[in-house]
């Protein structure tokens, strides 16, 4: 069951924005540190 649900492209899609959305949120906090420090 599970990897029929991650062979569909719609899941994959739903993946990529959500670690899109990560990478975005990692980024704006790397860069609040930074200006923090």
């Amino acid at each position: 069951m599970f990897d029929l649900a991650v062979d569909t492209p719609q899941c994959w899609e739903a993946q990529r924005r959500r670690i899109e959305e990560v990478v975005v949120k990692a980024r704006e906090g790397k860069t609040r540190a930074i200006a923090l420090t």
